[in-house]
């Protein structure tokens, strides 16, 4: 029984490391060239975000790595047992776990709508052939500052997350 725990504990690093990965990539590289690009940029997050259904394996990702994170801590915890759970190493599990279940939660609450937002009336203007309406354009720059602005916070947990599980054995 203890071999599916260690599979378990496997899936679950592997899963946070793309996860995490990409939230960080996303933060730290693809939006802000994004910004830069201008007009262009739009352009090149509507495909972005249709390529590979990013916005959905990131979802699936992250609920994969939030369901094996609390598999692996009840099972680490004995059944999440309050010694355990009072314990340093509990604490900043529990915290670490909290941390990543916002970032999951904001992720998949707020920035999954807002792509599937924009990519509605991205191709609304495509299918128009014109030039995007003021309206139109002021949306999606509102929806795209929306999803800049809460995947830095995603960024924010999902390093607070990284901190306090890799910290959580050695205090």
């Amino acid at each position: 029984m203890e071999n599916i725990f260690v599979i378990i504990r496997y899936i679950h690093v592997i899963t946070a490391v793309f996860w995490g990965g990409g939230i960080f990539m996303l933060n730290f590289f693809i939006f802000p060239y994004s910004k830069n690009a201008g007009p262009e940029g739009g352009k090149f997050m509507q495909g972005f975000s249709k390529t590979r259904s990013f916005p959905i394996v990131m979802t699936i990702t992250g609920g994969i790595v939030i369901i094996t994170g609390i598999i692996v801590l009840w099972h680490y915890s004995a059944g999440f047992s309050s010694a355990f759970m009072g314990s340093k190493i509990g604490v900043l599990l529990s915290m670490g776990g909290l941390s990543g279940l916002a970032a999951f939660l904001m992720g998949a609450l707020i920035n999954r709508p807002t792509i599937k937002r924009i990519n509605i009336i991205g191709d609304e203007i495509s299918k128009t052939g014109a030039a995007p309406l003021p309206g139109q354009m002021q949306e999606i720059e509102k929806l795209r500052n929306r999803i800049f602005s809460t995947t830095k916070l995603i960024t924010l947990f999902v390093a607070l997350a990284i901190t306090f599980m890799s910290l959580a054995r050695y205090l």
